[in-house]
């Protein structure tokens, strides 16, 4: 490995088995640890192995190599603010922005899955045994009222999962699952949120394409068959969806509007969750992250940077493989709570990207339970 390497993104559609000519690769420091997913037919992608490159008008030559990986493997390039590929220019010089950190891509994403897997609760699933039996039983347990609900939005209607004690109004939490959608984990998951007295709704993020369940085999789907329904959503798409889930929230009897709103996002809905507390900063008094991915970025619209606009206390709960790869990003996280007076308790578990639903293949019951602890401690604080 060359030292100070970094991992970059990108995906180049052409034809043939040539790079683009002319291309120009530009990062910031906040992508050091994302991934390149090399799209390419020829086995020789070629990297910088040398100091900050030239721009490509000069057509200087830097140090070049050719590593001869296969198309499916990730290359490695030295981290410096910007990269050229000195060949002429083909394409008018155009300019190819960096896929945003996804912390479910393919490459890491199966590696990660054999290092942390639980081969027990692959056994379960593929017996058929849910959720249900892998969650310990809340010990305050209520009678539930329960329905799958539909609400308008500005871009349809998005069905949902609601939850609550039967009687009572009570504090509302907003649910945002991972990428593999809304299925019947999650509903588990906000029974058992419901049970601790609190009124909850789990949406489905992907309305706009497909109705949940999003994939015929849950966790087990290849995470290339739904990262692209991850990326038909954008920070102008969380913003509208958190309005209007909160504005629908506020329109019923079981829930108690003098009371903040809660909402928690896990993987892919990290992210959402900031925009979500940006979005309603009035209502919105806790949030919870869990192995959230793209957190922060060198983008102008990177969630980190809606931090002044919020007024929630945050937990975020960060995987120990996520916090490898971007050990940076805490730390611009607890700058920037800091600086805003916001309280943020920011941890890193013992366990995989994915460790807290029941139904991963990386989940872990312990560091499971212990992320779902500290949720409930904030939200006896800051929902009360």
């Amino acid at each position: 490995m060359l030292p100070n390497s970094v991992i970059l993104p990108i995906a180049i559609p052409y034809p043939g088995n040539r790079l683009p000519r002319g291309a120009q690769l530009r990062f910031g420091d906040s992508h050091r640890n994302a991934y390149l997913k090399p799209n390419f037919t020829s086995p020789f992608i070629p990297a910088f192995a040398g100091r900050r490159s030239p721009s490509a008008d000069q057509h200087a030559s830097p140090s070049l190599r050719y590593n001869q990986v296969s198309s499916c493997q990730s290359q490695r390039v030295m981290a410096e603010d910007r990269f050229s590929l000195p060949f002429p220019n083909l394409f008018g010089n155009r300019i190819l922005e960096p896929i945003r950190n996804l912390m479910c891509d393919q490459d890491h994403f199966d590696e990660d899955s054999k290092k942390y897997s639980r081969r027990d609760i692959g056994l379960y699933m593929s017996a058929g045994i849910g959720a249900a039996l892998l969650l310990p039983g809340t010990t305050d347990a209520a009678e539930l009222s329960e329905k799958e609900v539909s609400i308008k939005t500005p871009d349809g209607e998005c069905d949902a999962y609601f939850v609550s004690p039967m009687t009572g109004a009570h504090a509302a939490v907003l649910v945002w699952p991972d990428i593999f959608g809304l299925r019947p984990e999650f509903r588990q998951m906000g029974r058992r949120l419901a049970g601790a007295g609190y009124s909850v709704l789990v949406v489905n993020p992907f309305y706009r394409s497909k109705k949940a369940p999003v994939t015929a085999d849950g966790t087990n789907t290849p995470i290339q068959e739904v990262r692209p329904l991850a990326r038909s959503l954008n920070a102008t798409t969380h913003a509208s969806d958190a309005k209007a889930f909160i504005a629908w929230l506020d329109t019923l009897p079981q829930v108690d509007k003098s009371k903040k709103i809660g909402t928690i996002g896990y993987c892919m809905g990290g992210p959402i969750v900031m925009r979500t507390a940006a979005a309603v900063p009035e209502r919105v008094g806790a949030a919870g992250i869990f192995h959230g991915g793209g957190l922060v970025s060198s983008e102008e619209d990177s969630p980190h940077r809606l931090i002044p606009k919020m007024k929630a206390s945050f937990l975020v709960a960060i995987a120990e493989n996520d916090d490898q790869r971007d050990p940076e990003s805490k730390k611009v996280l607890r700058e920037s709570f800091d600086q805003s007076k916001l309280s943020a308790e920011i941890e890193v578990y013992p366990a995989g990207h994915g460790w807290c639903p029941p139904d991963t293949k990386v989940y872990n019951q312990e560091q499971a339970e212990k992320a779902w602890g500290r949720m409930l401690a904030l939200f006896e604080k800051a929902l009360a």
